[in-house]
């Protein structure tokens, strides 16, 4: 996970209240954390929608981890499409309920 120099451009907005974006910004502590060895055990999986501007699928995926890549919307909306997605959001679900 590379993170996305996308999240720059939404600091001003949400940089004051969203810890979110500051963790995308690539070289953030959390994405440094992220490119470290996994734990052993540690069941890792990466999500990504296709064309996404704002999270390329490029950026999202992890070395050695199992990647899937969705289908989303077209257009500037994209990226929003995340929240909407019924397959990804079903797909999701499941790896967390799994044992």
């Amino acid at each position: 996970v590379q993170g996305t120099w996308a999240a720059a451009a939404g600091l001003p907005l949400l940089g004051g209240v969203s810890r979110g974006i500051w963790q995308l910004i690539p070289g953030s502590p959390l994405l440094r954390e992220l490119d470290r060895p996994l734990p052993p055990g540690a069941r890792v999986h990466t999500l990504a929608l296709d064309g996404d501007p704002v999270s390329p699928e490029s950026r999202c995926r992890l070395p050695d981890v199992p990647h899937e890549t969705f289908p989303a919307g077209l257009g500037p909306l994209t990226h929003q499409y995340l929240v909407l997605s019924r397959p990804l959001a079903d797909r999701l679900g499941g790896l967390l309920a799994a044992p």
